[in-house]
């Protein structure tokens, strides 16, 4: 059973980007609707857990697009992070120095610790859509 501590709904890059940091295990960031351009990656301060793990996602599936002008989308390094129902795009200039969507290592890289469900998903322009 996966415990939500605190609902976070955001609006804008700077808003994702915060919640993204300061988010602790069992946070819901619910994004809404709309495009949201980023020239650096999103990056990650805390890890989630088992019962309570960190989970980023768009409502309703398919409505939120993120897109990166960097080599990297979002780097996760730590556990239990779940990405949901998002639209990333890769919008360098040269597509092949956009590397990857998802750039997950060190402590999130490990089995079932993070999970990127691509199902209300579309990830484009990346030579490499996950680094793990």
């Amino acid at each position: 059973m996966q415990s939500i501590t605190r609902l976070l709904t955001v609006d804008t890059p700077k808003a994702i980007r915060r919640a993204m940091r300061e988010a602790t295990a069992g946070t819901y960031i619910e994004i809404a609707p709309g495009l949201y351009p980023f020239n650096s990656a999103l990056t990650v301060r805390n890890g989630g857990s088992t019962d309570a793990p960190i989970v980023v996602r768009a409502k309703p599936p398919g409505s939120v697009g993120l897109t990166f002008e960097h080599v990297d989308g979002i780097m996760v390094n730590l556990p239990y992070w779940a990405f949901e129902n998002l639209n990333i795009r890769g919008i360098c200039a040269n597509h092949y120095t956009y590397q990857h969507a998802f750039h997950v290592t060190g402590q999130g890289s490990h089995a079932d610790n993070t999970l990127i469900n691509t199902a209300g998903s579309r990830l484009d322009n990346s030579p490499q859509m996950l680094c793990l």
